[in-house]
């Protein structure tokens, strides 16, 4: 009889441990960076680090939650957050990321997108890009026009990298994406300023945690609490100026 009770007793125990060990798999908190440079990348000894890397990882630190936080492509990191229970991100608020996702908190960081030409190109303004051959790393989005505009002499290289190494050897005109972003990887493959006309602005946006739909308020406002700390702190500002200046 006590042999029974305790073979039903183990039974229920692995039971239960099974089915709190698949709610925590299911509940984790997942991280997810831009897998681009100076976002999220691994460094010479092949540690993973970055601006928004960083950044996010301060976040998850500061608010005491359990969370696996690793650094996808674009187009990847967009669909994992979109099919993740408890996910978040730091992101550009755009209308494409407004679309799919919620807002939760800027970080106080400001970014300028456009395009960026080599030396000798004058873009006076957006009709000025029908003349030139523009590198558009995938699965970036930042103004609608550009976004949608097939008129104009597209490539589509992987990274940012690719599309600075394009401008270098001379395969494009130009590069779309992140300003300050395009710069830092110029500086990193000893390029300077000098290789650059003076870039096109289209659009200024702010960097924000952003969360899948299906995170649980009481996550979103765990992290909102610890972006807020950090961003009032200055953190956010320290980690930025240890990657975007381009003459340091």
């Amino acid at each position: 009889m006590s042999l029974t009770f305790n073979k039903v007793a183990m039974s229920l125990f692995i039971l239960l441990s099974n089915i709190t060990f698949a709610q925590s798999n299911e509940t984790e908190l997942k991280g997810f960076t831009l897998e681009q440079v100076p976002y999220g990348f691994n460094d010479e000894n092949g540690k993973t680090t970055g601006l928004l890397f960083e950044m996010m990882n301060e976040i998850i630190l500061e608010s005491g939650l359990s969370a696996a936080h690793n650094t996808l492509p674009p187009n990847r990191l967009f669909n994992e957050l979109n099919k993740t229970n408890q996910a978040c991100s730091l992101l550009a608020g755009t209308s494409f990321i407004k679309e799919q996702f919620d807002l939760i908190e800027s970080i106080g960081i400001r970014l300028s997108a456009g395009i960026l030409p080599k030396s000798g190109i004058k873009l006076t303004s957006y009709e000025s890009l029908q003349n030139i051959s523009i590198a558009v790393p995938l699965g970036i989005h930042f103004h609608e026009r550009f976004d949608n505009d097939e008129s104009l002499n597209k490539m589509y290289p992987a990274k940012y990298l690719n599309a600075i190494n394009m401008i270098k050897h001379n395969h494009v005109d130009a590069a779309a994406g992140a300003i300050s972003s395009l710069l830092y990887i110029a500086k990193k493959e000893g390029m300077s300023k000098s290789d650059f006309g003076k870039p096109l602005n289209l659009v200024g946006f702010d960097i924000f945690l952003t969360c899948s739909r299906a995170t649980t308020q009481e996550v979103r406002n765990s992290l909102k609490e610890s972006t807020i700390e950090l961003r009032e702190a200055g953190r956010f500002q320290e980690i930025q100026s240890h990657y975007l200046a381009f003459d340091k």
